[in-house]
């Protein structure tokens, strides 16, 4: 699916509404009851992240900013359960985890029957913004476990090392996780494409 302007959607503006999960003023979000929350960490949620970062963004070039690493993924989720691109909002990050959210957590309720439920969930927990970072887990995993292979340019590529653990991740996920991701991959160039355009003409580094 090629990118056009009838397959492209903006990110949503404040004010969101009352449909869609507020984020709360510390940690104790993930303890409030849904499928898509959970009372302690676990492995599962970064094994995901990671096998969808190296079968999706693989080789190819990638923002080394993890807001920007964020969009390129959640938009190829989104992309998978809606058909639609979001579009790369203008200027910097500032301001878009939590569009980025509204706009997975919509697509979610709509079609969300699409994907494995332990796919989704973990997907959502992903992208929830932390209120006191105002960032994703998934945003904040891609700056601590060191994916970028460049610290001072706003686009590089994957380390080595973090698609090695990526594809090995991928054999520890059920067939029905695997499955779902397969789902999201072919979605990730175009997502890639969007975003390195943006970071490209919004950073001067």
């Amino acid at each position: 699916m090629g990118i056009t302007p009838e397959n492209m959607v903006e990110l949503p503006v404040r004010p969101y509404g009352e449909d869609v999960p507020r984020v709360y003023d510390d940690d104790t979000w993930y303890q409030k009851e849904s499928f898509w929350k959970q009372d302690k960490y676990d492995f599962f949620d970064t094994e995901c992240e990671s096998a969808l970062i190296a079968e999706g963004i693989g080789l190819r070039a990638c923002p080394t900013i993890g807001e920007w690493a964020a969009f390129v993924i959640a938009g190829a989720v989104i992309a998978a359960l809606t058909g639609k691109y979001i579009i790369a909002p203008g200027g910097t990050k500032e301001g878009m985890a939590n569009r980025i959210w509204v706009a997975l957590w919509r697509a979610s309720e709509k079609n969300g029957e699409k994907f494995d439920r332990k796919f989704l969930a973990t997907m959502l927990r992903s992208f929830f913004p932390r209120s006191r970072y105002c960032q994703s887990n998934f945003a904040h995993h891609w700056e601590y476990f060191e994916y970028p292979d460049a610290l001072f340019r706003s686009i590089g590529n994957v380390r080595q090392e973090r698609l090695r653990v990526g594809l090995e991740a991928i054999k520890n996920l059920e067939k029905p996780v695997i499955a779902s991701i397969r789902e999201v991959t072919p979605h990730v160039p175009r997502m890639l494409e969007i975003a390195n355009k943006q970071v490209r003409s919004s950073y001067m580094w």
